[in-house]
């Protein structure tokens, strides 16, 4: 805002024609594809200045300690420059590549130091990515090392013998951060990020548990293995429990336009829900996203709730491990309890509105 502009507003109103204060100008948002051009700046020179430090400071590989504090030294540095943006995308874009080059260098200092200790680097690894999650003030480094840092506590946990019950600790974590959303309005910022960053990392973990689980088979030894592989049980049980759970918390939060008969055929028909989804475990996972993102009018999560549910589907008739019959018949058995579910909330809603009229 100029003097010029100032004066003549002040004349305008002296005149009348205007009251209040001058507005202070809208600059108008670049297109997209200037932004993604940008953007891609960023990273390019980034790039650049990380090829620069391997080029000229080689010693920095051949020092785990040196890449370590290297490494953090960088984190800091995007910290410093994300805490002044504001609408700056090659500054954004720019400070999220010097951050990731820096975990990269860290995260090679960390694993070389404790090479015989892979389950505790993972550790270290997770809790490092949950305090950038937290502290960095950026939503998408928080989306992404939301991401990292989960699926690192799942590849510690498998390290530590308890494989079978990552996915349902993610599963219990999603539910309890999307449920208690509207208690965390004054930090909205940072747990919706988190919140869909669990959401990412808890597709990833129920699509590729498989391969993950064959992988772990050939990292770890033999002793290992074997007790990881001896409570399947306990994984399942984890998930059923945790669908249950959020299940009951959403009628809960409906507790004044609902029965008893309807809530408990809802949690009857949840039961025997996770009772079937047992082979397929995936299945759960993509309902309790899409029930929690209907209940929060969420669009997004709804979304990623459906693609979740599509991607067990397909990964489930297509495994080799079972006949074509039996995927069929299980498919079959939960989509008709699923449609029972649909007339269980239509004899909901049409109750509710029968007690409305009169």
């Amino acid at each position: 805002m100029n003097d010029s502009q100032q004066s003549l507003w002040q004349e305008l109103q002296t005149k009348g024609l205007v009251s209040g204060e001058l507005a202070a100008p809208v600059m108008p948002e670049s297109p997209w594809y200037v932004r993604l051009l940008v953007g891609f700046s960023g990273w390019l020179a980034a790039g650049f200045m990380l090829g620069f430090f391997i080029a000229g400071f080689e010693f920095v590989f051949e020092n785990p300690g040196v890449a370590i504090v290297l490494g953090a030294a960088m984190i800091g540095l995007a910290y410093k420059i994300l805490q002044g943006v504001t609408e700056s995308d090659f500054k954004n874009q720019f400070a999220l590549a010097i951050s990731f080059s820096g975990q990269g260098l860290g995260a090679f200092g960390i694993f070389y130091h404790l090479d015989s200790l892979q389950g505790f680097s993972w550790t270290i690894a997770a809790v490092v990515q949950a305090g950038l999650a937290w502290y960095m003030p950026n939503s998408l480094h928080r989306l992404c090392s939301t991401v990292i840092a989960s699926i690192s506590i799942c590849i510690a946990l498998a390290f530590g013998h308890f494989y079978f019950i990552q996915v349902g600790l993610l599963m219990a974590a999603v539910a309890f951060v999307w449920l208690r959303e509207l208690d965390w309005l004054e930090l909205h910022g940072k747990i919706k990020p988190i919140a869909y960053g669990l959401t990412l990392a808890l597709i990833y973990q129920g699509n590729s548990s498989q391969v993950t689980k064959e992988m772990m088979d050939v990292l770890l030894s033999d002793n290992l293995t074997k007790g990881m592989l001896d409570s399947p049980w306990l994984g399942e049980l984890l998930m059923g429990l945790v669908m249950l759970g959020t299940v009951w918390t959403l009628l809960k939060q409906q507790q004044k336009t609902q029965s008893l008969q309807i809530t408990g055929a809802v949690m009857v028909v949840t039961l025997l829900l996770v009772l079937v989804s047992l082979e397929a475990h995936g299945i759960t996972i993509g309902i309790m996203i899409l029930l929690l993102g209907y209940a929060n009018g969420n669009r997004m999560l709804t979304g990623l709730g459906i693609v979740s549910l599509l991607f067990d589907i397909s990964a489930y008739y297509y495994r080799l491990d079972v006949s074509l019959l039996e995927k069929s018949k299980l498919l079959a058995l939960m989509g008709l309890l699923l449609m029972a579910v649909r007339v269980v909330i239509h004899v909901w809603q049409s109750r509710i509105r029968e007690a409305g009229h009169a």
